[in-house]
């Protein structure tokens, strides 16, 4: 669904999360760049989007994949909140570990409207 298609029904902040963790992991760093804020497009060109979730699970030695994914929480009101922000989503990301373990991360984002686009202003990468 095209960002900027009014007649669609907005998503919610889950599913935008939802969005651009697929677009990271699938390694299109440029879709997911388009998923930012302007003021966040500056700040983490497609390059440092990569560098930035690669580094979150840089521990674990090998290729691997996250193999399951779920959100854990989504919040409609925060203590940090920004006037424009539509919510807060915190995702859990599970892989196997080359060694035969598993790794565990998280991302977290808030999700804003600019102009009638909701956009990812802020990312916490890896568990807190």
């Amino acid at each position: 669904m095209p960002l900027d298609d009014p007649a669609q029904p907005k998503k919610k902040p889950n599913e935008i999360m939802m969005d651009f963790r697929r677009a990271v992991e699938s390694g299109d760093f440029d879709a997911a760049h388009r998923m930012l804020t302007p003021k966040l497009r500056a700040e983490l060109p497609p390059e440092r989007l990569k560098t930035e979730y690669v580094s979150m699970y840089g521990y674990v030695e090998g290729e691997t994949a996250a193999d399951h994914v779920e959100v854990m929480n989504v919040m409609e009101d925060w203590l940090a909140k920004e006037p424009q922000d539509i919510g807060w989503a915190y995702v859990s990301i599970n892989g196997p570990d080359p060694a035969g373990g598993t790794w565990s991360e998280a991302v977290a984002v808030v999700v804003t409207d600019v102009d009638g686009h909701l956009l990812i202003r802020e990312i916490e990468w890896g568990r807190p």
